[in-house]
């Protein structure tokens, strides 16, 4: 027997990783998913006891993306947290290195579970929900918007639905690795981690284009602008941005991978 992967023992252990998913995060999820709808239907109640007519029920456009915006921030903090953030404690984790799968499998189950299959689910859900709202209001979808920013090109295009999960996936992968790494405020030290690296990041970023772009400001904008205005200018910054997922994704599953791997109670 392969102690370190077995297809039929993966399968197993996912599933049972997957009924836990749903015991510990459907009913957040499901509000998450369809929070067009509800608040369509809050609107719409609010509407016949005030007697409003002729208004419009539905959000504006600026303010259902903020909604959107809000509920994939909500999941990417979340879903880590109430499925996995319970490893640290030595009780709860003691029993999850027990369970029969290897290190590898349950590393595996919970990065699908967590950056597959809980934002592929909710983006699923949210996009049919906005679309029922669309179709009462007339308004436009939230996914022809973002079906209409897709690459033309056979690569993965940098807009659309792609990039929506893979923000969505690398986002659930931080916040999973803070949620296991941490043992106590899991969620506030995460987010102080990822404010402080996002000033590091900007300052680095600063200076490297300083550095590569000599003169004023204006001269940069310039030269920034004529290098993405040149031909081909879409396959490049698709091709950045594939290239900075991948490499996110590469630092945050090996740290995770570090993590799991030297787990001890």
């Amino acid at each position: 027997m392969n102690d370190i992967f077995s297809s039929k023992r993966f399968g197993k252990y996912f599933l049972y990783d997957l009924r836990s998913f749903i015991s510990r995060y459907w009913v957040a999820l499901v509000i998450l998913a369809l929070m067009p709808v509800i608040i369509f239907l809050e609107r719409l109640l609010f509407a016949g006891v005030l007697g409003w007519h002729g208004g419009n029920l539905s959000l504006s456009g600026e303010g259902r993306v903020a909604v959107f915006m809000f509920c994939c921030v909500m999941l990417c903090i979340s879903v880590p947290y109430v499925c996995y953030g319970r490893l640290t404690d030595k009780a709860e984790g003691t029993s999850w290195l027990l369970l029969p799968a290897s290190t590898l499998e349950k590393y595996l189950s919970m990065v699908l579970v967590c950056m597959v299959v809980a934002p592929l689910v909710y983006i699923a859900v949210y996009i049919c929900a906005d679309a029922l709202v669309c179709l009462a209001t007339g308004d436009r979808s939230i996914a022809s918007q973002a079906l209409q920013m897709r690459s033309e090109d056979i690569y993965p295009g940098a807009g659309g639905l792609w990039l929506l999960w893979a923000n969505l996936a690398i986002a659930s992968a931080f916040f999973l690795l803070g949620s296991i790494f941490f043992e106590r405020n899991k969620i506030l030290k995460s987010l102080l981690v990822l404010f402080a690296l996002f000033i590091l990041l900007s300052i680095f970023g600063v200076v490297a284009i300083g550095r590569s772009f000599e003169g004023s400001e204006e001269d940069i904008a310039f030269r920034m602008a004529e290098f993405f205005g040149r031909d081909n200018a879409e396959f490049k910054i698709n091709m950045f941005l594939n290239l900075l997922f991948g490499v996110e994704a590469a630092v945050l599953l090996s740290l995770l991978w570090l993590r799991i791997k030297n787990l001890r109670h």
